[in-house]
């Protein structure tokens, strides 16, 4: 059954079988049921808004949850700084320590596979 539908309607010269299959595949599927999470009205299709808010005393924007009391970080502290986040940033050095670290990993596991 399965091979019955998948050749039925043949072009006479196929150039691409992966490509063909694919699309084969993807136009015999039945149509989404309303009420799926995949149907286009379904609720869960809808993406959802990201919303921003202003501080009520500067009028930065910022995301709900930031702004405490509806104030943002810098006018919570009344413009005192707070410790900034530690930094994620890796130096040059660092990152090519990082790259080689990983090649050679890459190499061994290759070398290692080629040679067993």
């Amino acid at each position: 059954m399965f091979r019955s539908a998948m050749t039925a309607g043949l072009p006479p010269e196929i150039h691409s079988p992966a490509a063909f299959t694919r699309r084969r595949l993807v136009d015999k599927l039945p149509p989404i049921r309303p009420g799926h999470p995949g149907h286009p009205g379904h609720p869960a299709a809808v993406p959802p808004v990201t919303r921003l808010a202003e501080c009520t005393d500067c009028r930065v924007p910022a995301r709900p949850n930031a702004l405490l009391g509806g104030l943002c970080r810098a006018c919570r502290t009344g413009g005192r700084s707070i410790a900034p986040p530690p930094s994620a940033r890796l130096t040059p050095t660092a990152v090519h320590r990082h790259a080689a670290r990983a090649r050679a990993a890459l190499f061994a596991g290759a070398h290692r596979v080629n040679h067993e």
